[in-house]
C-alpha cells in the first residue's frame, strides 16, 4: 500500500530517525516524501527500487535497465533474420524497476526483426500475468516469444499457454 508507505516515511522524518532503508513501492508517490527526508538531513538508502530524480543517498539494487537489455539481446540473436512475434508482460508500470526493465527491452530490439504484438502490465502478478496471456492466446495466432519482467509473469504466461495446449509452440 503506497499511501500507508508514504505515511510511514513521513513519520520516520518527524521522529527525525538517523537514516531510512526503502524500497519504493512506486515511484512517483514515495519523489517528494524521500527529497523531504533528505531536505531535513536525514540520509535514504533505496533498495532495488527507485524515486523520480536523484535526491536520495544511495541506490542498491541491479541495474534493471541492462539486464532486460541483455535479455532481449538474446532473443534478437535467436532470431536474426527472422520475424519474431514477441509478447512482453511489464511488472507494476509506476515502479522504476519495471520502467528500467522496458526501457532495456525496447533498445536491445531497436533496428531488428522483433515486431511486438502485444504488451501488458502484468504488475509482478502471477495471475495478473496468467489473465493477459489468456487475453493475447486468444488474439494472436502465432507467437514466437513471450517474456515476463520477472518470474511469477513468466510462470502465470506458461500456465495460461498450456491450459490452452500452446505452451510447445
Amino acid at each position: 500500500d503506497v499511501l500507508r508507505q508514504r505515511s510511514q516515511l513521513e513519520e520516520c522524518v518527524l521522529a527525525k530517525v538517523d537514516a531510512i532503508l526503502l524500497g519504493p513501492i512506486e515511484a512517483g508517490p514515495m519523489t517528494d516524501p524521500v527529497a523531504l527526508a533528505m531536505d531535513a538531513g536525514i540520509p535514504v538508502f533505496l533498495i532495488a527500487r527507485g524515486v523520480n530524480g536523484d535526491k536520495y543517498t544511495q541506490y542498491v539494487g541491479s541495474d534493471e535497465f541492462k539486464l532486460s537489455y541483455a535479455q532481449a539481446q538474446w532473443v534478437v540473436e535467436k532470431y536474426k533474420g527472422k520475424k519474431a512475434k514477441v509478447i512482453y508482460l511489464q511488472g507494476t508500470m509506476t515502479s522504476t524497476p519495471a520502467q528500467e526493465r522496458y526501457a532495456g527491452f525496447l533498445k536491445a530490439i531497436e533496428g531488428s526483426d522483433i515486431e511486438v504484438i502485444f504488451t501488458a502490465d502484468a504488475k509482478w502478478d502471477e495471475s495478473a500475468a496468467r489473465s493477459e496471456m489468456e487475453s493475447a492466446l486468444s488474439r494472436f495466432e502465432k507467437i514466437d516469444v513471450v517474456i515476463g519482467a520477472n518470474d511469477p509473469a513468466a510462470h502465470g504466461a506458461y500456465l495460461a499457454a498450456k491450459a490452452a495446449g500452446r505452451e510447445k509452440e
